[in-house]
């Protein structure tokens, strides 16, 4: 059986466009599938820059602290536990607390407000952040206590710092240990040096300090002794070379004090090597790997990051070009505090060391929450931030902001090229807000299931049964307040992945079928709308049939909505010529467990070279993916081919990505 796959022109290659068709794709009993690519050397297309692969880098699951930003010690600062400027703790019915904005915005009442998709957690404050990372351990018969404390400051960026409290044992080996475990344990590698950073206000104490570097089952692996530490009443600051004799991937730190007194610590800091032997640098393994593929350029320093949960917490580059214990840091949008370590300098040295330009991506005004953006006619303050920052990057060393980075240790130019404003989607998502529906709060009463949170915008309930491929949900359904109608999702993956039955939409105006992620493997295509809105006060009879591949939606017996999924083919190719290197570049994805030989025809090839490179990425699981445990499980494959000419075959394994690159002179 043969299916028709349509010739289309691509858009994708090194330097021309060329058209390329798929004549045919057969089906072989048992040895897969077999698809046809035609490649027109002489019908070029237009131009594709080089700069079109880049990489996308966001504070998000710790992807800078205690991911690819070298610090090993978490909550270095002790800072994690203040709120984000701009918000202030609520306490809900539950009685766990929220955060809210301490002053709405002009013009939005109060009843509207709420943070945003709260099923991430992210207004969900937890009181116990303040000592996130650090325990305390007595040895020996000494006695310590610890607590968080906001008397004499480090610094203007460092409200906060630890109390400690060391009772002197008569034992000899008797002493108190402050003890980080970093980031899901500190890895220790053997040999490898470690440079330790540490503040302390001694106050009354009376001791000596100790560091440590221990294994999980607290053997040592590497020791500096500071000696006697003398009362004072200003900030001191330690440092020290640690020099590991033993590996532990669960390692840990251990400061340790050995005599009587009340001191203060802060600023905890622990760095391995770094790449290319940066200060305040990133991590040697993961900078590599964002090396390797040589991105045309790098974004930063991400979407969500960017907006922050309030104006006063969006991120600030201004305060991210100074020393690093300087930073004040900022609670993000993904549920804890960044130390801003990996600063705005960072970021545009990165871009630097890896031959990348750098995309800068700046706050624009508008933060996560869509009522609260800055008013349009004040944005001066936020362009000029802006302005600011290219100056830091490509002005002249002796400008205003130039010269903040020539300090820095950089007169030259950093290379900006881009910059971007504000994040990915567009401010009129949140207009319509009907596509970010919240969890709300439900409730059973008078055998009515009801929704009962009046400050929420359209709100989200999933069922995990029942489940079935085919048939009819019908439901009585009320709307008593709001603006719009009801929703209901179905193919739902998760509160992010779903299609829905929007009755009364967009302000209460028309009713359809509508798509927030497809299922896997398909696409979308909505089908009718009708027009009008759901009025108050009356029940409504809402129906969702369900077929194989499409859905039809009811509003009392009456037809107003449908909606079919197609399932795409599991094998795409794109090509492009390479103009400088006279190759065909030949791009081809496999999403199919079985095998395709690909027959390639070269048209309008005046000579084509007999071996050429066929790079590979593959599993032979779809869902795996590479972890910090085992980062390289799938990584590109190189092997040369043969037998290349104007018309050849090869065989591209099941679900698996392949580059194909043949020498070939098109005149």
């Amino acid at each position: 059986m043969t299916t028709p796959v349509h010739s289309w022109t691509v858009l994708l290659g090194a330097a021309f466009v060329l058209l390329l068709g798929l004549a045919g794709w057969a089906r072989a009993q048992d040895e897969g599938f077999t698809a046809t690519i035609c490649i027109d050397l002489q019908d070029k297309k237009a131009p594709v820059s080089p700069t079109l692969y880049g990489i996308f880098m966001e504070e998000i699951s710790h992807a800078f602290d205690g991911g690819i930003y070298a610090e090993l010690i978490q909550n270095r600062s002790l800072e994690e536990g203040i709120l984000p400027p701009g918000l202030k703790l609520v306490k809900k019915e539950d009685g766990t607390l929220k955060m809210e904005l301490m002053k709405l915005p002009e013009g939005v009442p109060a009843a509207k407000w709420d943070m945003p998709w709260p099923w991430f957690m992210n207004c969900g404050w937890n009181p116990n952040r303040d000592l996130l990372g650090w325990s305390l351990r007595n040895e020996g018969g000494a006695q310590g206590e610890m607590k968080i404390t906001e008397a004499n400051p480090m610094n203007a960026a460092s409200a906060r710092s630890l109390e400690l409290s060391v009772t002197l044992s008569q034992d000899a080996g008797g002493r108190v240990a402050l003890v980080n475990g970093g980031y899901w344990g500190i890895n220790v590698q053997a040999g490898a040096p470690y440079e330790l950073k540490f503040f302390l206000r001694p106050g009354a104490y009376e001791g000596e300090v100790t560091a440590l570097l221990e294994s999980k089952d607290g053997r040592p692996l590497a020791r500096h002794d500071f000696g006697a530490v003398k009362p004072g009443e200003s900030w001191q600051r330690f440092v020290a070379a640690l020099q590991a004799t033993g590996a532990d991937p669960a390692g840990r730190l251990a400061l340790c004090f050995r005599g009587k007194g009340t001191l203060q610590v802060d600023w905890v800091s622990l760095f391995p090597p770094t790449y290319k032997g940066r200060p305040n640098g990133l991590r040697i393994d993961l900078a590599k790997y964002l090396e390797e593929p040589k991105p045309s350029f790098v974004r930063y320093p991400g979407g969500c990051y960017v907006e922050g949960l309030s104006f006063e917490s969006a991120p600030d580059w201004r305060k991210m070009v100074c020393p690093p214990e300087e930073r004040p840091g900022m609670w993000g949008y993904w549920q804890y505090r960044s130390t801003d370590g990996f600063g705005y300098h960072e970021f545009l040295q990165f871009c630097e060391d890896i031959g990348a330009d750098a995309m800068y991506v700046t706050f624009a005004g508008m933060t996560v929450h869509p009522e609260n953006n800055w008013p349009l006619g004040d944005l001066d303050a936020v362009i000029q931030r802006t302005l600011d920052a290219i100056e830091y990057a490509v002005g002249p060393a002796d400008s205003r902001w130039g010269a903040v980075r020539a300090k820095r240790g950089h007169p030259k130019p950093f290379p900006l090229k881009y910059v971007e404003i504000g994040n990915e989607h567009p401010p009129a998502l949140y207009g319509d807000y009907w596509d970010t529906p919240g969890v709300g709060q439900w409730q059973v009463k008078d055998g009515v299931l009801q929704q009962t949170d009046k400050g929420r915008g359209p709100a989200m309930l999933l069922l995990k049964s029942p489940r079935f491929k085919a048939g009819r949900v019908t439901l009585k359904a009320r709307r008593v307040e709001g603006s719009e109608g009801f929703l209901m999702f179905f193919n739902a993956a998760g509160p992010e992945r779903f299609l829905f039955c929007n009755y009364g939409a967009a302000g209460n105006k028309f009713s359809a079928i509508q798509d927030r992620g497809v299922p896997e493997g398909c696409s979308f295509r909505g089908g009718m709308s009708t027009q009008g809105g759901i009025e108050m006060g009356r029940w409504y009879e809402i129906s969702l049939v369900l077929g194989r591949d499409k859905a039809e939606m009811f509003l009392d017996g009456k037809k107003v909505s449908d909606a079919k999924a197609e399932y795409l083919p599991a094998f795409f190719a794109a090509a492009g010529y390479d103009v400088k290197g006279k190759t065909v570049v030949l791009k081809a994805t496999n999403y199919h467990a079985k095998p395709v030989r690909a027959e390639i025809q070269l048209d309008g090839a005046v000579k084509v070279e007999a071996s050429g490179r066929h790079i590979m990425i593959r599993s032979d699981d779809p869902y795996a993916e590479n972890s910090l445990d085992n980062p390289r499980r799938i990584v590109p494959q190189e092997q040369p081919f043969s037998g290349c000419g104007a018309r050849f075959s090869v065989t591209l394994a099941p679900y698996s990505v392949n580059v194909l690159r043949i020498p070939a002179s098109d005149k």
